[in-house]
């Protein structure tokens, strides 16, 4: 999101320079935008009939058949594989056995205790390991916040670099819950 932030302050003045160019057949086009059809596609493809629109399911065909359709109306012409609008993309599901899955913290002493997955920690599985066996130092870095445009870095001067970063699943206080979600960062209550 960051990088899709930085293209478009980046862009914009191009943007604005090249409207100066564009022919007035573009113009018009522009002009004939409708607000209220955007807003139905929008609406159509965020509806929960779709059921998020999860990759192998029904609402996921139902979103793909809309667009397809919608592509269609338009007079666009195919650019997919095999001459359709579509494209093959490899997925990758990971899935974390709780049962055999564990996770211990050895303090400085040698003294080890074990975490509670989903209480005391989350682990997020690698999608190509079946199996990962691990031990590496721990460093903390706060919330994770990685925002210098706000003013916040929880990484600055941090080498994180072969360690195990534990992170507060929490947003810096003073950080507008819509901006944070905006950034890719979960809110907490």
């Amino acid at each position: 999101m960051k990088i899709l932030l930085r293209l478009l302050t980046i862009s914009l003045p191009v943007v604005i320079q090249a409207h100066a160019q564009v022919s007035p057949q573009l113009l018009k086009q522009l002009d004939q935008l409708d607000s209220n059809r955007i807003k139905a596609h929008v609406m159509y493809l965020a509806d929960d009939r779709l059921l998020g629109r999860k990759p192998g399911t029904a609402g996921y065909q139902m979103a793909v058949d809309y667009v397809v359709g919608q592509f269609k109306t338009m007079g666009l012409k195919p650019a997919g594989e095999k001459a359709t609008y579509l494209q093959t993309v490899q997925l990758r599901k990971s899935k974390l056995v709780r049962e055999s899955a564990s996770l211990t913290l050895t303090l400085p002493n040698g003294e080890k205790r074990p975490l509670a997955l989903g209480t005391d920690a989350f682990l997020y599985p690698h999608p190509e390991k079946k199996s990962v066996d691990f031990s590496a130092p721990l460093v903390f870095v706060g919330a994770g916040f990685d925002a210098p445009q706000l003013g916040y870095d929880d990484y600055k001067g941090i080498d994180v670099r072969g360690k195990i970063v534990v992170v507060l699943r929490k947003t810096p206080e003073n950080v507008p819950a819509n901006v944070a979600l905006h950034l890719g960062y979960p809110s907490t209550l």
